[in-house]
């Protein structure tokens, strides 16, 4: 194996102290507290979308059982997004638990973007800041009895189309 390939697949975390950490010591705080993933049960799909890609280039590999996601989104991830908005909207989840969650997410995201060097990575973690902000966008104007889950996704799926495979 070319050490070029084992670096990459050695991930992040084991490279961490060469970087320059924006913003030390708060950029690990940023980072941990976006690995760790949400407080909820119910938000396994913003786990999967969020908290499981950071995982992913953090550690190149599966560690521990934890999920990750090596893989872009596919267009079922974001009709399991919105339809678990709606859910969350029906049960009278308060905008700030998502909020608090998403706000870890984009602090994280910022400080990976300042360490990766690759323009396509850089591309994708704009793309999850922009779809991060959207979401609570979303939930925060959600009208249960309303809003058109449908159209809400397939325009989801349209705008992200950079996250989606195939």
């Amino acid at each position: 194996m070319s050490d070029e390939k084992k670096e990459e697949e050695a991930g992040l975390f084991d490279k961490i102290f060469v970087f320059n950490i924006p913003d030390f010591p708060r950029g690990i705080y940023n980072i941990a507290s976006a690995v760790r993933g949400p407080d909820f049960d119910e938000y396994e799909v913003l786990k999967w979308i969020f908290t499981a890609r950071i995982r992913y280039w953090l550690f190149g590999k599966e560690m521990w059982g934890i999920s990750m996601r090596e893989e872009p989104l596919s267009k079922h991830d974001f009709v399991n997004l919105v339809c678990t908005l709606h859910k969350l909207k029906s049960k009278g989840v308060p905008w700030y638990n998502l909020n608090h969650y998403l706000t870890h997410v984009e602090d994280a995201l910022n400080t990976l973007r300042g360490m990766f060097g690759d323009p396509p990575r850089k591309e994708e973690i704009k793309n999850l800041i922009s779809l991060s902000i959207e979401i609570r966008h979303i939930y925060e104007e959600m009208d249960v009895n309303k809003t058109n889950l449908e159209t809400l996704w397939e325009d989801l799926i349209q705008e992200y189309k950079p996250l989606i495979k195939g």
